[in-house]
């Protein structure tokens, strides 16, 4: 009866062995780390952390970590539980950075990200000849950025409109009740390039041009993750540019619209048709690209009817001026 019993017992156990067994499968930990801080030079002991790593089968503090920090093949790291990991970079450039995680049964994964290594940044002053208006300036891996919009001409008045007459012309938000700060002026197209005689420099100080697609995706090149790359360029980013969001002029009724929201600053693109331009776009979270009224119709979305027919040449935005170092 006992061997009956103990045999039983041991049935029992295999079959519950081979169900369980069965359908048990290890799920692969996810992978996820930040960076700190997210911009640096040579000097710059940037420390990786990857606390926010998962698994469901593996409790956190099991979990181990290695990491290739140049994304080469070599691992600059043996599996540790511990989670951060210092490493001060001997070239400039964009680095890729790779982390794999092991969970407690062989699963792994892996995530890279982007990190810029470069030079630091070089604070500056450009003192404008033809006014004598001073900018701040920054360099920033070869190209010299001015950290403000460019205010350059005569401001005009709400019921005063653009002319032809050689002297750069702009609407400003100074004075205006709609807020006490100001980016700078706000011009047309038109004025921009000095009625289309210049669609490279436009009226940017001698030597520097209209930010252009080059410049737009040196600043794309720069993101270290697409999901802070409004906290990589607004005022208080560690690129010092300033590209808070500006909004946009209405200028026929004198309608300021998305300040403080969305900015728009004009880009220098060719287009395939005269009544188009473009600008580069940028909101508070994800989004910094170039966009175009030719294949964007919700650039007009809040045009009325009685505005007649749309085109850009009724909007006003700021102007940014670059240099790029020959």
């Amino acid at each position: 009866m006992k061997f009956l019993l103990i045999r039983f017992i041991g049935l029992l156990l295999i079959l519950l062995c081979t169900v369980t067994c069965e359908e048990w499968t290890n799920t692969p930990p996810v992978a996820d780390f930040s960076c700190f801080p997210d911009f640096g030079n040579l000097k710059t002991v940037f420390i990786f952390n990857a606390t926010e790593s998962f698994d469901e089968e593996t409790e956190n503090w099991r979990l181990k970590v290695r990491w290739d920090a140049n994304d080469d093949g070599s691992w600059d790291s043996d599996y540790s539980i511990e989670k951060k990991f210092a490493y001060q970079f001997r070239n400039e450039g964009l680095h890729i950075v790779r982390l794999e995680v092991l969970d407690s049964y062989g699963g792994t994964s892996q995530l890279t990200d982007t990190i810029l290594v470069a030079e630091a940044i070089k604070d500056s002053v450009l003192i404008d000849p033809r006014d004598q208006k001073e900018y701040r300036t920054v360099r920033i891996f070869g190209k010299w950025w001015m950290t403000e919009n460019l205010c350059f001409g005569k401001q005009l008045n709400s019921d005063e409109v653009f002319t032809d007459n050689d002297i750069a012309e702009y609407y400003s938000q100074r004075d205006s009740i709609l807020t006490i700060d100001s980016f700078g002026a706000y011009y047309s197209w038109k004025e921009a390039t000095n009625y289309y005689r210049d669609k490279v420099n436009g009226i940017c100080p001698e030597g520097w041009h209209i930010l252009n697609q080059e410049d737009l995706q040196f600043l794309q090149d720069l993101r270290i993750d697409i999901r802070n790359v409004f906290t990589l360029i607004n005022s208080t980013g560690s690129l010092h540019l300033n590209f808070d969001p500006c909004g946009r002029y209405f200028w026929p009724k004198a309608q300021w619209d998305d300040v403080h929201r969305k900015g728009y600053i004009w880009l220098a693109e060719d287009q395939p048709f005269p009544r188009f331009s473009a600008w580069m776009y940028y909101n508070k979270s994800d989004t910094l690209i170039a966009r175009s009224d030719y294949s964007l119709a919700s650039w007009a979305n809040r045009w009325r009817k009685d505005w007649d027919e749309y085109t850009f040449e009724k909007i006003a935005l700021p102007l940014r001026c670059v240099k790029t170092d020959k």
